[in-house]
């Protein structure tokens, strides 16, 4: 008897590990807010396309008037909550070089499987982006570059 208490609790600390394991897996996708303002004819919001895996990664293209960015990023995940760091190319500042200012956003998956975007220090950034059931290959890359400009 006593081995099979010792049994069970160690399938339940193993299914327990599993299951901690899994949500990177499953969490894997495309997430959009992206929509389009037809009063203005801009495009604004995020869509990103997270990659979990050996070495996790983070798609992120960001639209405001137009959409630019579509590059990878390394993403780290822990549990339902992902944490990555970008640099917005090509701001020019007063020296006339131009930099690469970090931002770094922290997102957080919902119950209800959307995926919320924040960037600490800053309360204006608030992003619900929803899981995109469909998407096109290489939605968030070709989003990003401008369906025009981007190689292949």
């Amino acid at each position: 008897m006593r081995g099979l208490g010792f049994m069970a609790v160690a399938c339940a600390a193993t299914m327990t590990t599993a299951a901690q394991a899994a949500p990177a897996d499953t969490l894997g996708g495309v997430y959009s807010s992206v929509r389009y303002i037809e009063e203005a004819g801009d495009v604004l919001g995020m869509e990103v396309d997270l990659r979990p895996g050996p070495s996790p990664a983070i798609v992120v293209t960001d639209c405001e008037g137009g959409c630019s960015g579509g590059k990878v990023w390394p993403v780290k995940i822990d549990g339902r909550t992902i944490r990555f760091t970008i640099c917005e190319e090509g701001v020019e500042m007063p020296s006339h070089k131009k930099s690469c200012p970090p931002m770094t956003f922290v997102g957080r998956f919902r119950a209800d499987g959307a995926l919320v975007l924040t960037m600490p220090g800053n309360s204006d950034v608030h992003e619900v982006l929803r899981r995109v059931r469909h998407p096109r290959p290489h939605q968030v890359e070709q989003d990003g570059c401008g369906k025009d400009q981007c190689p292949g």
